[in-house]
C-alpha cells in the first residue's frame, strides 16, 4: 500500500472519528449529571467541554470555526468558556468575529485554581494577547468564574459568566485615529517594510542571475522599539495630545533637537515627544497632576483636560488630552559620566580602576605615570617665608616628587595621554562638571610640608555632534603628541586640583572646568584663563548627537620631560538654561 493511500485513509478515519464524536456528544443529556469531575481527565478539552451542561455553544463555535483541532491537540491549555446565555448578541453565523471571540478565551499553559499563577501572571492567550486577574473585583477581564478546575487530559477550562472582551492594544488602536491627531500621524509615518529573508522564498531568478523572492515583508517601526505600544505582555498608559498641545510642545524643543537638517530635526523632536508620554501601569489621570516616564522625565498634567478616555485596552490604558507641560530641566537631564566607563584611552592597560568607598560608584580611575612628577614651588626660607629676588619678586625652584613608586610597570610614557569618553548631547549650553581626587598620601598639601603638595592639570579635548573625531598627530618629540582639536584650534576646558590626604566631605565637592587657551607647540602647554566675557564655563553645543571628549594629561612646566598625572572620579555635563521659567 502506497504512503499515500496510507496516510488517505487515516485522514477519512480521523474525520469520521470526530463526525462520530461530535454525535455522540450531541446526543448527551445536557444535565448537571454530567459535569467532568476533577478526576475524570482521560478525556480531551473538547470533549470534557461538549459534556459540560453550560459548554454546548462554546463548543458548537469551536466546531463552526474550525478550532477543535487545537482543543484536541497534544499541548496543555487552559479555556474559559463563557456560560451558554453569554453568547446572547453574539453572530454566530459570522465565523470571523466568532474565531477572534474564541481565540480571546483559550490559553496557553494549565492553570488551576490552586496555582498562584493564575492570579499573579499575565497569561498567554492563542491570539497572542494576555489575561490578567484583577483582585479588586474578583474578575478576569470583568468576567467572573462560576466553575473552577474542570479538568481534562490536555489541560483544564473555568466556566465564566460572560466572554472576554475583545480589545485592540494601544498601538492598534491609536493606528484607527491617525487622520484625527499629528501626534498618531506622526508614528504612522516612521513606519517602514523590510523584507523577512526566512520567510520569504526564492523562486527563481532574473535576466542577470540575481535571486527572485516570493517576498513576506515585515512592518518595522523605530518607536515601537523604544515605546512598546503594542507589546502585549506589559501594561502602560499612553496619552495622546490634540494638536494645538502637541505644537506647543513642539514649539518649545524644536530649537534643542537641531539634527542633520530641518526634516531630521522635525523628526527628532516629534519622536522626544510622543515618548515622553508613555507610562508604566495602568495610570489614573483623573488622579494625579504629575507622572514620571518610562524615561524618567516628570510631565505635568496639573492644568490638562481630558477629552477622552479612558480606554481600557488589551496592554494597557489610553487618554486623549487638550495640553500638558514638560520643564526643560526635566527633559534635559545632567549627564553623569563614570571615570570607569572610559570609551578607549591611548593605552587601556596605563589606565587603572580603583576601588574607593568614597567614589561615585565606589570606583575612580587613574592614570598610572611616569613616577617622577616635576614642578615648580615657591622657594622659601627656613621659617617657611618666600625668598625674594633682588627686584623683591618671589623665586622659584623646580623640584620633582615621586608619584606612585609602588608601580613598576606599566606606566604611560607620553603627554597628551588621552582617555576618551562619549555622551549624548542636545542643541543646549553645558557646563563641564568634575571630581577628581589625587588621594596618595605621599602627594597631599596636608603633610608637614605643604609646598610639597603635587599639584595636576588635565585638558579636556572636544569634539562636538557632527564634526571631526577628535585625534592626536604623530610627533617628532620624543615625549609628545599634538591632539588635534575639531572645537577650537588653541582652547580646551581645563581642570586644576592639588592632592589631599586624609579624603574629607569637603574634597568630594565637584568643581567647574574652565577653558584655557593653549601655547601652540606640540606639548599643549597651558597658556592663560579665557576672559569672563567669553563665558569660558560654557561648552556651547549647536545641535544634537554624540559628544566625544579627550581627557589629557600635561606637564605643569615647559621645561618637563615627564607627563602629568590623572585622576578622575566622574564628568557632569550640566544643562544651562537662562530661560529662567522653563
Amino acid at each position: 500500500m502506497t504512503k499515500i493511500k496510507i496516510i488517505s485513509k487515516l485522514i477519512i478515519l480521523a474525520v469520521l472519528a470526530t463526525t462520530a464524536f461530535f454525535y455522540a456528544c450531541r446526543d448527551q443529556q445536557w444535565d448537571e449529571s454530567n459535569k467532568l469531575s476533577n478526576e475524570n481527565s482521560g478525556v480531551s478539552l473538547l470533549e470534557a467541554i461538549c459534556q459540560h451542561p453550560e459548554g454546548r455553544v462554546f463548543y458548537d463555535a469551536i466546531l463552526k470555526t474550525q478550532l477543535d483541532t487545537v482543543l484536541v491537540s497534544a499541548g496543555n491549555f487552559t479555556v474559559f468558556v463563557p456560560k451558554n446565555d453569554a453568547w446572547q448578541g453574539v453572530d454566530m453565523n459570522n465565523t470571523v468575529e466568532l474565531s477572534a471571540f474564541l481565540r480571546n478565551q483559550i490559553v496557553y499553559g494549565k492553570y488551576l485554581k490552586t496555582q498562584p499563577e493564575l492570579y499573579n501572571s499575565p497569561l498567554k492567550m492563542v491570539n497572542t494577547k494576555t489575561i490578567r486577574y484583577d483582585y479588586a473585583t474578583d474578575t478576569f477581564l470583568g468576567a467572573t468564574v462560576s466553575s473552577y478546575d474542570n479538568v481534562a487530559g490536555n489541560g483544564v477550562f473555568h466556566i465564566t459568566d460572560r466572554l472576554f472582551e475583545l480589545r485592540d492594544n494601544i498601538w492598534d488602536f491609536i493606528s484607527k485615529r491617525s487622520d484625527e491627531f499629528k501626534q498618531v500621524e506622526y508614528l504612522q509615518s516612521i513606519n517602514h517594510r523590510i523584507m523577512d529573508m526566512q520567510r520569504s522564498v526564492t523562486i527563481g531568478v532574473n535576466h542577470i542571475g540575481q535571486p527572485v523572492y516570493d517576498t513576506v515583508w515585515l512592518n518595522v517601526n523605530n518607536f515601537l522599539k523604544e515605546v512598546p505600544l503594542d507589546n502585549e505582555d506589559v501594561l502602560k498608559t499612553y496619552i495622546v495630545l490634540k494638536d494645538d498641545g502637541y505644537d506647543s510642545l513642539y514649539e518649545k524643543f524644536r530649537k534643542y533637537f537641531v539634527y542633520r537638517n530641518d526634516a531630521a530635526s522635525d523628526s527628532l523632536t516629534y519622536f522626544n515627544i510622543c515618548r515622553d508620554f508613555i507610562f508604566d501601569g495602568i495610570q489614573s489621570l483623573e488622579e494625579i497632576d504629575e507622572l514620571e516616564n518610562d524615561f524618567e522625565v516628570k510631565v505635568a498634567f496639573n492644568d490638562a483636560s481630558i477629552i477622552e478616555g479612558p480606554y481600557e485596552l488589551s496592554n494597557g490604558r489610553l487618554y486623549i488630552v487638550d495640553q500638558s507641560n514638560i520643564t526643560l530641566r526635566e527633559k534635559f537631564k545632567v549627564v553623569h559620566i563614570e571615570g570607569e566607563d572610559f570609551v578607549r584611552s591611548s593605552g587601556t592597560g596605563n589606565v587603572y580602576t580603583r576601588y574607593k568607598r568614597w567614589a561615585s560608584g565606589e570606583r575612580d580611575i587613574m592614570l598610572n605615570c611616569s613616577n617622577v612628577h616635576t614642578d615648580t614651588i615657591p622657594t622659601l626660607d627656613a621659617d617657611g617665608n618666600p625668598v625674594l629676588d633682588a627686584e623683591g619678586n618671589p623665586t622659584f625652584t623646580t623640584r620633582s616628587v615621586t608619584s606612585h613608586p609602588e608601580e613598576t610597570n606599566n606606566r604611560a610614557d607620553q603627554t597628551n595621554f588621552w582617555i576618551e569618553f562619549n555622551a549624548q548631547v542636545f542643541a543646549i549650553d553645558y557646563e563641564i562638571h568634575y571630581l577628581a581626587v589625587d588621594d596618595n598620601p605621599a602627594h597631599s598639601s596636608r603633610l608637614e610640608d605643604p609646598t610639597r603638595a603635587c599639584k595636576f592639570e588635565m585638558k579636556l579635548f572636544v569634539s562636538l555632534p557632527g564634526q571631526p573625531l577628535l585625534n592626536r598627530n604623530p610627533s617628532t618629540h620624543e615625549f609628545a603628541s599634538k591632539i588635534v582639536n575639531n572645537w577650537h584650534e588653541n582652547i580646551c576646558f581645563v581642570s586644576r586640583d592639588t592632592a589631599k590626604y586624609p579624603i574629607t566631605p569637603d574634597l568630594l565637592i565637584p568643581k567647574k572646568m574652565m577653558q584655557w587657551t593653549l601655547q601652540d607647540n606640540n606639548m599643549q602647554y597651558l597658556d592663560k584663563p579665557v576672559p569672563d566675557d567669553l563665558e569660558p564655563n560654557l561648552l556651547k553645543v549647536d545641535r544634537s548627537g554624540i559628544l566625544t571628549m579627550w581627557l589629557c594629561n600635561t606637564p605643569r612646566i615647559n621645561t618637563a620631560q615627564e607627563q602629568g598625572i590623572m585622576y578622575l572620579d566622574y564628568i557632569r555635563l550640566v544643562p544651562i538654561f537662562k530661560d529662567e521659567d522653563n
